[in-house]
Order: C-alpha cells, then sequence, then structure tokens
C-alpha cells in the first residue's frame, strides 16, 4: 500500500497514514505538526522545499496528480531509500492543502540492477565463451597432430631409440602434455564457474588407468627424486571395473599424484592403493611428502588458494583440488583427505563399481577430413581385432556410408569440408535408417555451447581433440559394448 502524507501551505504534515507510518517507521502522532523535511534526507531537504513551494504556487486551479518523481526518502532511523511520489493541491491560501502518494521502489530498483547485472554477466560469459571456444581449437588441432603422432612415433622405434632420443622423446611429450593441461584447466574453470561440466560415465579398467598415469608422470617423478609404487595388479582375466568418465578420471588421478610428486622430498614416494568392495571401488593416493595442518587442510579445496606456497617454486594456480573435488562428486563420488604436516598426506577416493567383461566388436564410421586424425584413430583401434574401421572424408560420404554400413558407432568430427557436423547429425537423424546410430562428437571445440549444440542435434557424446589414448579407448570401448534398445536410445 502506499503512503499518503497531507501538508498545509506551511508544509506542516496534517495526514499520515498508517502505510506510511511502517514506510517511514514514524508513529503518526509523532510526524503530526512536523515539516515535510523531516522525511527528506538532509542534503536533499532545501532543493525538496523549493520544489514543492513551486507547486503550491501554482496557476490556482486544482491539479488532481502531478508527474511522478523518483526521490530519496528518509525513516526515523536516518536510513534512506529510494521512492517515487506523486503530489496534488486543493484548496487556496489558509485552506491549501498538498497531498503526496509515496511508493517505496527498494525492491524495484534492486530488482533491475540485478536484472541488468545478469545481463551484463550472460554478455560478458558468451565473449568469454566464444573467444575461448576459438582459442581452444586453435591450439588443440595442432597440438593433437603432435602428441599423436609422437606417441605412435614413440611406440614404433621404441626398441631401436638410444638413451638420448628416449629422453628427447620425453621431453617431447612432457611439454605437449603440460600444454594441454593448460588448456584443459582453463576450460574446466570456465565451465565450474558456469555450471556446465558434463561426466559421460562408461565402463573404466582401473588398472589400466592407473598404469597410463603412472607412465605420463614418470619423468616428473624421476626429476624430483620420487618413487611411484603402483597397487598390485588385478587377477587375470577379470580387470577391476568401475563406474566413471575416463578422462575425468583421468584429470582426477592424474592432480593427486601429481600433488604428490610436488609436495614431496627427494627420496619420497608417492603410493598407490585400489580396493574393490561390493558396489564401490576405494583408490588411496598416500605420498610421506611435506604434508598440511589443519589450517591449510581445512582450505585445500578453495579456488586460488596456494595454502602459503605460493613462494615454494612449485608450479600451480591453485585450482586442482577444487576441480577434483567438484568432479568427484559429478562421477557420484566421495573424497576424503588426510595429513599429518612434515610426515605427508593420503587421499582416499570412493566411485561406484561396476563390471564389464566383453570384447568390442563391429563397424566404426569416422567421418573425418584431416588425415592425420584418421590414421591415429585407425591405428588405436587395430589393437581389437573385432572392430572395422572406416573413414569418410567428407560429410556427404559419411551420411552415405552410415546408411549402407550401419556401423556401430559413427566418429563425427564437427569442422568437415562441405558441412558442420550438426549438419551431419541432423541428416542422420532425419533419416529413419540412421536415426538410431550412436554418434560421438570429436572435435577441438570444447566450450560448453558447443558440447550443448552437439547433443541436442542428437549426439550421445563429446570427445575433445588432441586424442588422450587411455580414455579415448576406454570411451570407445563403453560405447561399443552397449546395446542399442529398438527405439535407439542406450541401455546399461
Amino acid at each position: 500500500m502506499d503512503a499518503i502524507v497531507t501538508v498545509d501551505g506551511q508544509q506542516r504534515i496534517v495526514l499520515f497514514n498508517e502505510a506510511a507510518t511502517r514506510m517511514f517507521r514514524l508513529p503518526a502522532h509523532a510526524a503530526m505538526g512536523q515539516p515535510l523535511d523531516l522525511l527528506i534526507p538532509v542534503a536533499n531537504r532545501s532543493a525538496h522545499r523549493a520544489h514543492v513551494e513551486r507547486y503550491a504556487q501554482g496557476d490556482g486551479a486544482a491539479r488532481p496528480m502531478g508527474a511522478v518523481r523518483a526521490l530519496t526518502g528518509r525513516r526515523a532511523d536516518g536510513t534512506e531509500f529510494p521512492i517515487e511520489a506523486t503530489i496534488s493541491r486543493v484548496g487556496q491560501g489558509s485552506e491549501l492543502l498538498l497531498t503526496v502518494m509515496v511508493r517505496d521502489v527498494t525492491e524495484v530498483r534492486d530488482a533491475e540492477r540485478a536484472r541488468l547485472a545478469h545481463l551484463a554477466s550472460e554478455a560478458a560469459n558468451r565473449a568469454k565463451n566464444d573467444f575461448l571456444s576459438r582459442m581452444s581449437h586453435e591450439l588443440r588441432t595442432p597440438l593433437n597432430a603432435v602428441l599423436g603422432m609422437a606417441q605412435l612415433l614413440q611406440a614404433g622405434l621404441e626398441s631401436r631409440l638410444s638413451a638420448s632420443e628416449q629422453r628427447q622423446f620425453d621431453v617431447l611429450q612432457a611439454a605437449g602434455l603440460h600444454l594441454r593441461t593448460l588448456i584443459d584447466d582453463v576450460l574446466d574453470l570456465s565451465r565450474l564457474q558456469a555450471g556446465e561440466t558434463h561426466i559421460e560415465p562408461l565402463d573404466v579398467d582401473l588398472h589400466a588407468q592407473i598404469a597410463s598415469v603412472l607412465h605420463s608422470l614418470g619423468a616428473a617423478a624421476q626429476a624430483h627424486q620420487v618413487t611411484l609404487q603402483a597397487p598390485p595388479p588385478a587377477p587375470h582375466p577379470h580387470p577391476l571395473m568401475l563406474r566413471a568418465d575416463p578422462a575425468r578420471l583421468r584429470q582426477v588421478l592424474t592432480h593427486l599424484v601429481s600433488n604428490g610428486i610436488k609436495y614431496n622430498r627427494p627420496g619420497g614416494w608417492v603410493r598407490l592403493g585400489v580396493e574393490g568392495s561390493g558396489r564401490e571401488v576405494n583408490i588411496t593416493v598416500a605420498d610421506n611428502g611435506l604434508g598440511m595442518d589443519a589450517q591449510q587442510l581445512a582450505a585445500l579445496c578453495e579456488p586460488f588458494n596456494r595454502l602459503g606456497r605460493e613462494r615454494s617454486g612449485v608450479d600451480g594456480a591453485g585450482i586442482g583440488m577444487a576441480l577434483t573435488r567438484h568432479l568427484v562428486t559429478l562421477m557420484g563420488g566421495r573424497l576424503a583427505v588426510e595429513s599429518v604436516e612434515g610426515a605427508g598426506s593420503q587421499v582416499k577416493l570412493t566411485l561406484p563399481a561396476h563390471a564389464s567383461q566383453s570384447e568390442p566388436a563391429g563397424t566404426v564410421l569416422y567421418i573425418e577430413d584431416n588425415a592425420v586424425n584418421a590414421l591415429l584413430v585407425v591405428e588405436l583401434l587395430r589393437q581389437w581385432p573385432q572392430v572395422r574401421v572406416v573413414v569418410a572424408d567428407t560429410g556427404a560420404n559419411g551420411v552415405a556410408q552410415a546408411a549402407l554400413l550401419q556401423p556401430r558407432l559413427v566418429l563425427l568430427d564437427m569442422h568437415l569440408p562441405d558441412m558442420t557436423g550438426l549438419q551431419v547429425l541432423e541428416q542422420l537423424r532425419r533419416n529413419p535408417a540412421t536415426r538410431h546410430l550412436q554418434v560421438a562428437a570429436l572435435s577441438a571445440n570444447a566450450m560448453p555451447h558447443d558440447i550443448e549444440q552437439a547433443r541436442q542435434a542428437g549426439a550421445c557424446a563429446y570427445w575433445t581433440k588432441p586424442i588422450d589414448f587411455t580414455p579415448f579407448l576406454q570411451n570407445v570401448r563403453g560405447l561399443l559394448l552397449n546395446d542399442l534398445s529398438p527405439e535407439g536410445s542406450l541401455t546399461d
């Protein structure tokens, strides 16, 4: 309800309704006979009094209502707040009365400020996402070729490399992995802040994942004179499987082991343990390094908090543990950390267990115009004798091959010479003969809106380049082993 205040020709209050009492926090008996200035901030009183006087000395004709004015009101306790007021005049001379209707617009102004701030934030976020999307694509495309071909060359020449040449390959791979980590951290932080982090849960061979992580960090451990200790292997031929996003699990394990290496001492160790317990799998990463005190442990997952080690010479931005905890939670897991200053730390990671023992089989159609990228996938999937890879180098050829071959899985590059990946997805979903096919987008674009567009167009998964061999194979394996229902949806 609007406040109503009536004043006489000397601007003394003669009427003060209940709404005015609540709005200005002033009892009616205390307001009666007081000047109208009582309800106006001190700095504004002279100008406001002059305005009311000019209105009171009008042309003598009664007017029902004046224009709405935006003003500032003052409550009895001295607090100021935004108001909108209209004024009307009746009578003349000693019988002149001015009636003011006042509305508190605090909530309206706050809502408008919030709306404008939200619009500005959305615009800034779109600009940031567009920039990161372009930069990510431009960086990832050549990096994919560098890392992929280096790994293929190293694997093919391993027995013939000298110690010096092996070190050169290690330096090349370490530099490429470091660059990829920097790109991923920037993108992950952006997604985390926007609440747009996506998870692709699949069956993961845990020991294979750990072995890959330890291999990739071997050079770093050697440089820090820290020993990496892997868990005992799983009983053959039954690997220990869990349900997780392979790429995210690798990211989590890499960060935890890397921390154990970086915050250690020469002669130290980082030890991994694995234990399956019914529906859950427990992974422990323990070290005998620097450890943390209670205050540092409490702030461990705060973004950009280096825990007082900014000048320690150890690289880092202080976002790794925040990302790690967030990713573990998204994968349905839990994270617990114990630490003793000067004696080391232990991180316990608990994730859902899942078993899948079959060997993948079927046709994989890869729609990709880049010959190097196509060669990488063909070579990677060659390890599965029952998997056949067919490459189509244009979108139109890919659509035709999909209808003809009825592949178990379609890998789709999102940038093709004749059409976009989204257009290919649209054609596949429009055709009754191909709408049921599993299509996984494989692209150097890694921004949330790119991923969301692909999903809305019908992609069942979205994987980014450069290809990380272990999680890529686990992802492909998971989709090849899934069954398609008659409606074309994925079932576990």
